[in-house]
């Protein structure tokens, strides 16, 4: 899924940033804040707000574009051609929750930051003064294609 990731939340310095050091700091940090969830995987191809500035703006600029985009579509399809409980009504309730702004771990999008007690945040949707604080100071974000799976 894609994943916005507050980089100062885990990292002391940005130069320390890549897929690898991302997984370890992610996965350290589910373990020890009793998380339950696990990365599974993080992709090597990663966006960096502060070396790739334009296609980082890019993509929280659509961000919730494209979380209601993806809520239309699966809802349409579940309307118009799905039975009820199948498969497809199940998407077209993953992408209304991730409308909702609720993470799900077979979402399509997500943001992990720290809340103001200083415990992880999962969520979905940019909200005003995130996406301001993110177009304002990119070098402190990364967006990534993460695979979390439960335990």
């Amino acid at each position: 899924m894609l994943t916005i990731i507050n980089l100062t939340d885990l990292f002391d310095e940005a130069s320390e940033t890549n897929a690898e050091n991302i997984y370890d700091k992610l996965q350290s940090y589910f373990i020890n804040n009793d998380v339950r969830l696990t990365v599974a995987q993080i992709d090597e191809k990663i966006v960096l707000g502060s070396s790739d500035r334009e296609r980082f703006l890019d993509v929280v600029g659509h961000w919730n574009d494209g979380i209601r985009s993806a809520a239309r579509t699966a809802v349409t399809a579940w309307l118009e051609h799905a039975p009820l409980n199948d498969m497809v009504s199940y998407q077209a309730r993953l992408r209304m929750s991730e409308a909702d702004d609720h993470f799900h771990v077979n979402g399509l999008h997500c943001i992990v930051q720290l809340n103001q007690f200083g415990s992880i945040k999962l969520h979905t949707v940019l909200n005003v003064y995130d996406r301001m604080e993110m177009e304002q100071n990119p070098q402190n974000y990364a967006i990534a294609d993460v695979i979390f799976d439960e335990y």
